[in-house]
């Protein structure tokens, strides 16, 4: 499976692929502690405000996918809801 950038909707210019921790290779991300390179992206695309599908079009991978990464995050921050992601300092 590819991972693709956040920065502008998976279309960096500079980069076409995250590493770990690396979100775009100007720009380092912040460390996820536990959590897997997917898990990692697709945080970063929920706090920019992507549903579920547009992450995985962007991703590559189905709505359903999707949801069983956001399980494991929230699973392993211990939170419950999106909000809770994206308001919670990582």
């Amino acid at each position: 499976m590819r991972i693709y950038c956040t920065q502008n909707n998976g279309k960096c210019q500079t980069c076409s692929l995250v590493n770990y921790g690396m979100d775009c290779m100007n720009n380092p991300i912040k460390q996820y502690k536990g959590l897997t390179p997917t898990e990692i992206i697709i945080t970063e695309y929920i706090k920019q405000a992507k549903r579920n599908k547009e992450i995985a079009d962007i991703m590559g991978i189905g709505e359903g996918t999707v949801r069983t990464h956001l399980r494991s995050i929230f699973r392993k921050l211990k939170i419950k809801s999106r909000a809770e992601l994206i308001i919670r300092e990582l």
